[in-house]
């Protein structure tokens, strides 16, 4: 992010105190890493930019953004000045504001860089699937039960729930960037999405197989015994199940059945192939190579797409204990070699190894 931003004649590390990257490379090697002041010159850097950038584009004449407009002002002025509101000269203005600050706030200072470098997306399209994540997901009012939380929680357990939140932010962003069009406006998109989370998220604990629940329920106890709300322990577990949803609506929508009976052959295609422990492990790796990173979300990425291939594949043959006796002998290769690379220690190659595995078996 400091590169960029000195690439553009937008930062002089020298005038704002900040590390250069010798510093950098020595403070990684010890183990340390930017002090709270320094976040915070980098956090006043990337809203005020942001800005810039969201007001010399398309994205604060969405009609759906006039929500944000709306917010900036008190409750008590919004429908009795609704006309007044609605024409602000400076409406442009506060929905880019309020915008910045929202996606900076939640997804941290280096979001709109890490997501670029991602998917190659422009500033305004990272912007727009942000929204759509957010309000999809209902990730305000999550966040604002989080909030209430303050003197309530250890300050690092309600630091574990914004994080866990944040996974799901950065997550859903690149997805969203990656297998759905903007074409018709954000609001279309939130619609189309946040029908489908929330029919299938109430079910997905009648859906999912034992030992998944089982890890749920475990996650869940734990978050109330540090005093967390019940509602809000079992929606911060179920984060990570309720991120599969969009891939469940793609499927759905290509295949005509409905999600309920597209789930249950998602997750039992996640089960055979052991993808879940797969995808934690990944999550675990300890990378010193940002390029390793990108890989890894490559790779992650391909996986993604062999697993909705193959839960259509399934559909269509009635089920996935169909498709697995139709694919006897290609699955067992290919399971034999999943299971190899996850029982032992993960690296970014061997991940890379068992996506394409995955992605040849849905051809």
């Amino acid at each position: 992010m400091m590169r960029r931003l000195e690439q553009a004649g937008l930062l002089d590390r020298v005038v704002e105190t900040l590390p250069d990257d010798a510093a950098l490379e020595e403070m990684e090697k010890a183990g340390l890493s930017l002090t709270r002041p320094e976040i915070g010159v980098l956090l006043a850097y990337a809203k005020l930019t942001l800005y810039d950038a969201l007001l010399s584009s398309r994205v604060p004449d969405d009609d759906y953004l006039a929500l944000e407009l709306f917010r900036y002002f008190p409750e008590a002025m919004r429908e009795p000045y609704r006309s007044e509101i609605a024409s602000h000269r400076l409406r442009r203005e506060i929905i880019a504001t309020m915008l910045a600050n929202s996606l900076i706030n939640r997804g941290g200072p280096t979001f709109v860089t890490r997501i670029s470098d991602q998917t190659g997306a422009d500033v305004y399209q990272i912007a727009e699937a942000f929204t759509a994540v957010r309000d999809a997901y209902g990730l305000t009012a999550l966040n604002g039960e989080i909030d209430a939380l303050d003197t309530h929680v250890e300050g690092e357990l309600q630091l574990e729930l914004y994080t866990a939140v944040q996974d799901l932010v950065l997550d859903q962003t690149v997805w969203f960037l990656r297998d759905v069009s903007f074409a018709d406006g954000i609001e279309a998109v939130v619609t189309r999405f946040r029908t489908g989370i929330e029919e299938l998220s109430p079910k997905l604990v009648d859906i999912l197989p034992e030992t998944m629940r089982e890890e749920i329920a475990v996650e869940t106890g734990r978050l109330i015994a540090g005093g967390v709300p019940n509602a809000l322990a079992a929606r911060i577990a179920m984060l990570p199940v309720e991120a599969t949803i969009p891939d469940i609506v793609l499927v759905a929508e290509r295949s005509g059945k409905p999600l309920t009976d597209v789930a249950k052959t998602f997750f039992d295609v996640a089960g055979h192939f052991r993808l879940g422990a797969m995808d934690t492990k990944a999550r675990g790796l300890d990378l010193r190579d940002y390029y390793d990173g990108l890989a890894l979300d490559r790779a992650r990425a391909t996986l993604a797409d062999a697993h909705r291939r193959i839960t259509g594949e399934a559909l269509a043959l009635d089920g996935f204990a169909g498709w697995l006796a139709a694919n006897e002998a290609k699955v067992g290769r290919t399971t034999r070699a999943a299971n190899e690379i996850v029982d032992g220690e993960l690296t970014v190659s061997k991940f890379s190894v068992a996506a394409s595995l995955l992605a040849e078996l849905a051809r």
